[in-house]
C-alpha cells in the first residue's frame, strides 16, 4: 500500500491535497481504533503505519503557507482546511508538531525553512515561520504525471496575505478565460501544448537552498519547444523569475499570473507596459511589484484576476521578470536596468540591475549552462565564468560557476565549477 499510494517523501501520488488529506484522516482512524483493541489483537504493521503517518503530517507542515493554509492543490479541498487541525488529530511527540499545532503558541518552530519535496515535486521557499513572512510553492510535478496541467506554476504569499495564487476559478463566467490560463504558467501561441507521451519532466530538476538564497528549475518538455523555468529567491527580499523558452521561428509567448483577490472584488493594479512594470495597490495591504526585464513589444493585459504578459518572439527566448513582495503602505518601488553582456554568439546572456532602498544587486546569467561572461556598462567590469551570479557590493553567490572578477579584484577563481558557492 505504502509503495502503491505514496512517494517516498511521504506525499500522496495523486499529488492532491484531498486524496492526501483522506489517507491522513483513514490512517489515524485505524490506529485509534487499533489502540482500543490492541491488547486483544497484534497488527504487525502498525509501527510502519505511525512512521508514514507522521512523514504524511510532516509533509503538510513543510507546504503550508504563513497563515497555516495550504496552497491550492487539486479539487474539492474546504477552504477552512489548515495543517493546524491536522497536527492535532494525532499526537507525536514533536516540538514542531506542538508548535503547528497550537498555531504557534508553544512548542518551537520547525528547524527547517525552505524544503522540497523531490519525489512529489513540491518545492517550498520561505524566510521565517512568522505568519507575515514571505513564501513561494513552486510545483514541478511528478515524474508519474506527465499530462498535469499545473506544471511550473507557483504561488505565492507575502507579508500577511497571499499575492498569487493557483488553478484560481474565474467567478464572473461573463469573462473569457481557457482552461490553459487557469494555472500561473506560459503559453506558447496562445495554447500549452500537452508533452507527447514519451516526453516526461526532465529528473534533473534543480533545488538549491542556503541560509541566503534558494533556487529551484524545472522543465516542461513538448515535441516542438521546451521551457525551463527557474525562480532564485534572495531570501526576506525578493524573487526572480526566468523563463527559457527553446524552439524554432518567431511565436507569441504569453506569462500567465493569476493575483489573489481582495474578498470578492478583483485587483486593479496599476500597468505601464511602456516600462514593464505592473504593481497591486491595495490600501492597508501587502502589494507585488512585478518588474519585467527588456520590455521590447510588451502588452498587458488583466481580466478578472489574471495577469498576462505577451510578447512577440523569435525562439529560443529568455524572459526575466522580478518579483517584488511590498509590505503593506510602502512606496518605493524597485528600480530594474538592463545590462549589456559580452559572451560568446551562441550563449544566451542575460545581465540586469535591481536597485531598492539604497541596495543595488547585479544579476549576470547564462541561459546555456556554464559560459564565460562579462559586462561593460555596469560601474565596474565584472567577468564571471559559470551559469548564474547574484552580486551584491563584495557578498555574491555563484551557480555553478568558478571565476569572478569585479574590477581589479578578484572574488573567487576556483579549479572547476561547483553547484553553487557564495560569500554572503
Amino acid at each position: 500500500i505504502v509503495d502503491s499510494f505514496f512517494y517516498p517523501d511521504g506525499f500522496h501520488k495523486d499529488t492532491s491535497l484531498k486524496s492526501h488529506i483522506e489517507a491522513i484522516s483513514d490512517f489515524t482512524r485505524f490506529l485509534h481504533i487499533y489502540d482500543k483493541v490492541k491488547h486483544r489483537y497484534h497488527f504487525q504493521g502498525v509501527g510502519e503505519m505511525e512512521t508514514l503517518l507522521e512523514k504524511q503530517l510532516e509533509a503538510c507542515i513543510f507546504i503550508c503557507q504563513p497563515d497555516l493554509s495550504f496552497p491550492p492543490l487539486g479539487a474539492d479541498v474546504p477552504d477552512n482546511l489548515d495543517v493546524v487541525e491536522l497536527c492535532n488529530i494525532m499526537c507525536f511527540d514533536r516540538k514542531d508538531f506542538q508548535y503547528i499545532g497550537s498555531a504557534r503558541d508553544s512548542g518551537s518552530e520547525p528547524q527547517i525553512l525552505s524544503h522540497a519535496l523531490r519525489d512529489t515535486g513540491f518545492y517550498v521557499m520561505r524566510d521565517s515561520w512568522d505568519p507575515d513572512s514571505q513564501y513561494m510553492f513552486f510545483d514541478s510535478v511528478s515524474l508519474e504525471k506527465p499530462d498535469y496541467e499545473g506544471e511550473l506554476s507557483f504561488v505565492l504569499c507575502a507579508h500577511g496575505r497571499q499575492l498569487i495564487t493557483h488553478d484560481r476559478k474565474i467567478k464572473d463566467r461573463h469573462i473569457p478565460i481557457s482552461n490553459d490560463k487557469t494555472h500561473n504558467v506560459i503559453l506558447i501561441d496562445g495554447k500549452r501544448q500537452r508533452p507527447a507521451p514519451d516526453f516526461i519532466p526532465d529528473p534533473d530538476t534543480r533545488w538549491i537552498s542556503a541560509s541566503s538564497f534558494d533556487f529551484v528549475e524545472g522543465w516542461y518538455k513538448t515535441p516542438d519547444y521546451h521551457h525551463k523555468r527557474s525562480i532564485f529567491y534572495v531570501k526576506g527580499e525578493y524573487f526572480i523569475l526566468h523563463d527559457l523558452v527553446l524552439g524554432n521561428g518567431k511565436h507569441s509567448l504569453e506569462q500567465i499570473f493569476h493575483l489573489s483577490t481582495c474578498g470578492e472584488k478583483f485587483i486593479d493594479p496599476h500597468i505601464a507596459p511602456n516600462v514593464g512594470q505592473v504593481c497591486t495597490r491595495e490600501s492597508e495591504l501587502s502589494n507585488l511589484f512585478f518588474g519585467y526585464v527588456d520590455p521590447i513589444n510588451l502588452e498587458v493585459e488583466i481580466i478578472g484576476n489574471c495577469l498576462s504578459f505577451q510578447s512577440q518572439c523569435v525562439l529560443p527566448a529568455a524572459i526575466n521578470i522580478v518579483l517584488f513582495p511590498m509590505k503593506p503602505n510602502a512606496e518605493q518601488y524597485p528600480r530594474i536596468e538592463s545590462v549589456s553582456v559580452c559572451a560568446d554568439a551562441d550563449v544566451i546572456a542575460t545581465s540586469f540591475t535591481v536597485k531598492c532602498n539604497g541596495i543595488k544587486d547585479t544579476f549576470l546569467i547564462s541561459h546555456d549552462g556554464f559560459a564565460a561572461m562579462s559586462t561593460s556598462e555596469t560601474d565596474v567590469k565584472i567577468e564571471f565564468e559559470g551559469e548564474y551570479l547574484f552580486l551584491r557590493e563584495d557578498k555574491f553567490v555563484m551557480l555553478n560557476g568558478r571565476y569572478l572578477k569585479v574590477g581589479n579584484k578578484v572574488f573567487a577563481a576556483l579549479e572547476e565549477s561547483q553547484e553553487h558557492y557564495m560569500n554572503i
